[in-house]
């Protein structure tokens, strides 16, 4: 998740940040926007950002789980049921 466009949502779930690859991890980053599922079992994109076109262009790799559509833009939670092992 890119935590600079929401940081509180990581607090408010309680998972911890070091659980959490984030645009400030650079290449990991990178390496999970090129293949999501395979790098995290739950993925939060926000419509039109970098980690939701990533999960667009692997669609099968990540069964949509929710979509919340109370604010703008909308935000859609990802879960993976692949064996990841970062």
């Amino acid at each position: 998740m890119e935590t600079s466009v929401d940081p509180e949502l990581v607090a408010l779930t309680g998972i911890p940040l070091r659980q959490t690859i984030n645009e400030s991890d650079l290449e990991i980053y990178r390496d999970a926007l090129d293949a999501p599922a395979v790098h995290a079992n739950l993925v939060l994109a926000f419509d039109g950002d970098e980690i939701d076109r990533a999960v667009q262009a692997h669609p099968a790799a990540s069964p949509l789980f929710a979509a919340l559509r109370r604010r703008q833009p909308s935000a859609t939670i990802y879960i993976s049921d692949s064996d990841f092992a970062q």
